[in-house]
């Protein structure tokens, strides 16, 4: 079975620009910090995780200052059968 292990994001972003990506899993009413990103220019960055197993699972950008995301990815990995 496959498992997200982390997202990728390419972004260009002005100095003192900070994006954060929250999770929520099972529709439920929390969203759960999974990273933050402080850059400026261009670039990308790897938010790492211990994402569980759910259906749905959500994710949101939030942040502030000028940036433009170019693309955000899951990135999956084959685990094992239990």
């Amino acid at each position: 079975k496959k498992y997200l292990s982390r997202f990728a994001l390419r972004l260009e972003a002005e100095p003192g620009a900070e994006i954060s990506l929250y999770t929520r899993y099972d529709s439920g009413e929390d969203w759960l910090l999974q990273g933050q990103i402080c850059r400026r220019g261009r670039g990308s960055a790897l938010i790492p995780g211990r994402h569980r197993r759910c259906d749905p699972m959500e994710y949101e950008l939030r942040g502030r200052g000028d940036c433009c995301i170019v693309s955000l990815s899951r990135v999956l990995e084959k685990g094992a059968e239990p």
